[in-house]
């Protein structure tokens, strides 16, 4: 028996590729701008009964039953709403479902007309530059006016800064500054208390008690020391107390520059290096610190002039000299660039006794 070969074996290679391909296309509605079937991304599952019912009954059909049920009627009216809708589309009765607007016909102009839409432009486009250059004059007027305010609130504000330091200056000299070690008070009242010097183990200074708290080495000790004072009948002990008087610093005859100890001061590393050489002492008291800078500042500008005080505030070094020109003329020569006070430069200098603005500038300045 004779086996015949298959009819595909006398095809070529290009007849059975096209034959796999026209075999794996699918048939595509053509676009005729309606829709062909229902959308299938519906997913039914995710609607609650209510919005269920809530369906049917915009359709007119029956709610009663289960969720299985009235799921079931749903796709079942909707499968129907499509079928009907693809009847009518095919007979050309769904043609107007979706009308397109007609757009409305232009009307012709005559030139009487179009000579009165120029003229109404033109008029439109005058008024509107006029706007523009009557807006512009007040801007104008508005800034100029904004300007002459801010130079007399200027203006102002230097008269009331004359007037202030002159009536500063006028307290200032009405003023007078008693200033006593309270560190010599202190070893004064132990010398009183404990003769000996074997009872006493500290002096501690109580602000809150306005006065001292002495510690003492036992309670017999502490109690023999206050042995019969009351309220009323108080114990007590007298020192002697020296105080130094010093004028108060006048804005004219004071200069101040940033202390070189100063945490932020530009030059810091130098004014510690300095202040070791004269202590060797790292964990130097900050009060003898300054100490030592004041009496370098009292060799270091005795030479301008005669020095009343120096003293810090507000983390300046102030130097108050006892006449005017002195200031003045020191002033001058350490305003000459590259001055240097024992390595440090004079860093914020000015006139006058620091206030809080010019803290503040200083440490703006840092910043920059």
């Amino acid at each position: 028996m004779t086996k015949t070969k298959p009819a595909e074996i006398n095809l070529s290679l290009d007849d059975i590729i096209q034959k796999n391909k026209s075999a794996r296309k699918v048939s595509t509605p053509k676009k005729n701008g309606n829709m062909a079937g229902p959308p299938k991304a519906v997913d039914y599952d995710n609607f609650t009964d209510d919005e269920i019912r809530s369906q049917l009954i915009s359709r007119g059909l029956s709610t009663k039953g289960l969720r299985p049920k009235l799921l079931n009627r749903l796709k079942a009216e909707v499968q129907r709403a499509w079928g009907e809708f693809r009847r009518n589309n095919k007979s050309g009765k769904a043609a107007n479902l979706f009308p397109t607007e007609q757009k409305p016909k232009k009307k012709k102009l005559s030139d009487e007309e179009r000579s009165a839409i120029h003229a109404t432009n033109e008029a439109n486009r005058l008024a509107k530059a006029k706007r523009r250059i009557e807006n512009a004059e007040k801007q104008e007027e508005s800034r100029k006016a904004k300007r002459q305010k801010r130079e007399e609130n200027q203006e102002k504000q230097a008269n009331l800064k004359v007037e202030q330091k002159a009536a500063k200056e006028n307290r200032q000299r009405c003023e007078v500054h008693v200033q006593f070690d309270i560190e010599k008070y202190k070893e004064d009242i132990r010398k009183k208390l404990d003769p000996k010097g074997t009872l006493i183990t500290s002096v501690q200074r109580d602000f809150s008690k306005k006065g001292f708290v002495v510690k003492f080495a036992s309670a017999s000790a502490a109690a023999k020391c206050s042995k019969g004072s009351t309220l009323k009948k108080q114990k007590t002990i007298s020192s002697k107390l020296k105080a130094r008087i010093l004028p108060s610093p006048v804005e004219s005859k004071c200069l101040f520059f940033m202390y070189p100890l100063e945490k932020t001061h530009p030059s810091i590393a130098k004014a510690e290096e300095w202040t070791l050489t004269k202590n060797e002492d790292p964990q130097l008291n900050e009060l003898k610190r300054l100490d030592i800078w004041i009496e370098s500042a009292l060799d270091e500008f005795s030479q301008h002039g005669t020095i009343v005080n120096i003293f810090r505030e507000r983390g300046f070094l102030v130097v108050n000299f006892c006449e005017e020109e002195s200031a003045e003329k020191c002033l001058t020569e350490l305003q000459n660039e590259g001055a240097e006070f024992n390595g440090s430069s004079f860093f914020f200098l000015k006139s006058g006794t620091p206030t809080k603005a010019d803290r503040q500038d200083c440490m703006t300045k840092l910043q920059e």
